[in-house]
């Protein structure tokens, strides 16, 4: 079977336009914004010194179209001040996310979660720019997490130093996402970072500091927008084989049934409506395959070859969770018995398939 890979889509010029995306199906007889709000609380008493908050960036504007797997992720660049009365070479820092008053993360410890409402979820990791595939595991999880190290020169006159790191807020992609609606979704965590200073040897945020010289709470608020989107996939066009011609001619209509499919992905419970058109060779309001001069009627029917599927009976669905497909059947019959036999040749025709939502 037969489909072409160009899509047609037909943008919304607002949110109360409806969309449309067409695809061409044939027959044979031989498709965030985000942006984060930061604060601090005051560390606790450091023992060789202490950090507090001097900067937080914005994560400005991401677009996130979850249908279309497009890639959605944001930077921020993040600044603590530091001093110490005693001699330091360097300080590490190991940082944590938590989601206060609700669970933030899924099984792997390092997923989490906004919410647009209580059957909507919208999934995302963070990691450190230049940290490597480490992402930052959630506070208090049995997993280890990611940090960085700031290298100083400290002097009696010059005991005080700026670290800064950036931070990636990356959303996942659809395969590892479920109920994500359109809308908006917005939800708070804190940046959880212990911090410890060193003289002359590393410490390690695996699995964790074990004597931090302060830890620091940063809220933040994480705020996305989710387009509204469909689209088709996996077609399946519909091939009747070889068929004899005076057979055709008087069979009835289930011995000259084949059957194709159209797939559509939407954000989470979407409505869609999908029309067919009746081809490039219809008369009378009947579709027509074509072979030279010569014409075979048929018919095109929704799943169970009972409810005809055309421009004017369209089928009607919601969309799925974004990591899976609605597929549905359709059914075609060649409009039998024929008055006359069908000469002998090849006959096509080609549909448009019409998503609207």
């Amino acid at each position: 079977m037969h489909v072409s890979d160009i899509i047609y889509p037909r943008k919304k010029a607002d949110s109360y336009q409806p969309a449309s995306i067409m695809l061409p199906f044939c027959l044979f007889a031989p498709i965030i914004v985000a942006a984060a709000l930061m604060s601090h609380t005051t560390p606790a008493a450091a023992a060789g010194g202490n950090c507090r908050l001097k900067n937080m960036g914005s994560f400005g504007n991401v677009a996130l179209d979850i249908v279309s797997n497009s890639s959605a992720s944001a930077i921020s660049q993040l600044e603590y001040e530091c001093t110490s009365p005693v001699k330091y070479t360097s300080i590490q820092f190991c940082t944590y996310i938590q989601a206060p008053g609700s669970p933030s993360t899924n099984s792997q410890a390092n997923v989490f979660y906004q919410t647009r409402d209580a059957d909507s979820r919208l999934g995302w990791q963070m990691k450190l720019a230049g940290g490597g595939n480490e992402t930052l595991a959630g506070f208090g999880s049995a997993s280890a997490t990611t940090g960085w190290t700031h290298y100083a020169t400290w002097s009696a006159a010059t005991p005080t130093t700026t670290a800064s790191q950036q931070f990636i807020l990356s959303y996942l992609g659809r395969q590892q996402q479920d109920r994500v609606r359109s809308g908006v979704y917005s939800s708070t965590y804190q940046l959880v970072t212990q911090y410890q200073f060193n003289n002359g040897i590393k410490s390690s945020c695996n699995p964790g500091l074990a004597n931090p010289d302060g830890t620091l709470f940063t809220s933040f608020a994480t705020t996305a927008t989710v387009a509204q989107n469909c689209r088709m996939e996996n077609f399946q066009d519909i091939d009747f084989g070889d068929q004899n011609s005076l057979d055709i001619a008087s069979n009835g209509r289930k011995q000259t049934r084949a059957y194709g499919n159209i797939g559509i992905r939407c954000t989470y419970q979407t409505p869609y409506k999908i029309s067919i058109s009746k081809g490039n060779y219809a008369k009378d309001d009947i579709a027509n395959m074509k072979s030279e001069d010569n014409f075979l009627p048929y018919k095109l029917w929704q799943a169970g070859c009972n409810i005809p599927w055309d421009d004017k009976t369209l089928l009607s669905g919601t969309g799925n969770t974004v990591n899976a497909i609605n597929n549905h059947q359709v059914c075609a019959q060649i409009l039998t018995p024929l008055a006359h036999a069908p000469a002998a040749g090849s006959y096509t025709d080609t549909v448009i398939v019409t998503a609207t939502f």
